[in-house]
């Protein structure tokens, strides 16, 4: 028993680093992190319909039908990506244009206490 008071004795020092905290500097990086998030859950939805486009004509069997539902998401996935290539590509022509950053985003600000010793 006398190992386990002398092991709960011992004086410690435990720091712990606090967490980097997002900041938002303007309404222009607010609205450029939405842009950024917004294209790439776009770019992901593309990709995830093109996908599913592909399968359905995969396992069309030769149906007709099926197959032209399937061309359609396909060429729907495409127009999507098209939208989305346009947008970015007309985003950083603004952005060059007025020599503005659009997509940097929400920064984080890193947080570095140093610890004060215990008396």
């Amino acid at each position: 028993m006398n190992l386990i008071r002398d092991v709960l004795a011992k004086e410690t020092t435990i720091t712990v680093k606090e967490p980097s905290v997002p900041y938002v500097n303007s309404i222009g990086s607010l609205l450029g992190g939405m842009l950024t998030i917004a294209i790439v859950f776009g770019a992901l939805a593309v990709f995830i319909y093109l996908i599913w486009g592909g399968f359905d004509w995969l396992t069309s069997g030769g149906d007709s039908g099926k197959i032209e539902k399937a061309q359609k998401k396909i060429t729907a996935a495409l127009i999507g990506f098209a939208i989305i290539a346009a947008s970015y590509g007309l985003m950083k022509l603004i952005g060059a244009f007025f020599n503005i950053d659009i997509f940097s985003g929400v920064k984080f600000q890193s947080i570095t206490k140093t610890p004060t010793p215990t008396p």
